[in-house]
Formats: structure tokens, C-alpha cells, sequence
């Protein structure tokens, strides 16, 4: 489970998605995980946008605990994801 918050001063800067895509490549590269799932709240369309420039694809959506998540998957492909 990755979770990240960025302080408002410091949106748009790539942080976030910097720091993810070195999980994915630990993930992948070095653990061996084939697929990773990630979800975000329906009205976060920054972390949407984000998860989506990581090369994940949206699933669909579903609910837990009565809130909207967007689903979104990005499986390992063998190639390095750096």
C-alpha cells in the first residue's frame, strides 16, 4: 500500500510521482510483484492524474465504506520501470 500527501506549496512539483515511481520499480525490479492495484477517491482528480502518468490504467470503479474509489492496475511487463 503506497499512500502519499503532498503539502499544498509543493503540488506540482512531481514529488508524488517521483517517489511512486520508485516504488513501482522496487516493486517490480526487486520484489517480484507482477501487478500493483491503486485506488483514489472519486473527486481526486490529481492523484487520478498522477496514478494515470505512472502508466497505470483505470479498472472502473467501486465502493468501500460508502465512498466512490476510483480502481486503477499496473502490471509488470519484465522490462525495468524506471
Amino acid at each position: 500500500e503506497l499512500l502519499f500527501g503532498v503539502r499544498q506549496y509543493a503540488w506540482g512539483r512531481g514529488l508524488a510521482q517521483e517517489a511512486a515511481r520508485a516504488v513501482i520499480a522496487y516493486a517490480f525490479d526487486t520484489r517480484g510483484i507482477e501487478r500493483l492495484v491503486a485506488t483514489t477517491d472519486v473527486p481526486n482528480t490529481r492523484a487520478a492524474r498522477t496514478l494515470a502518468a505512472l502508466g497505470m490504467c483505470e479498472d472502473g470503479l467501486r465502493h468501500h465504506g460508502g465512498v466512490a474509489l476510483r480502481c486503477f492496475s499496473l502490471e509488470r511487463t519484465g522490462a525495468t520501470h524506471r
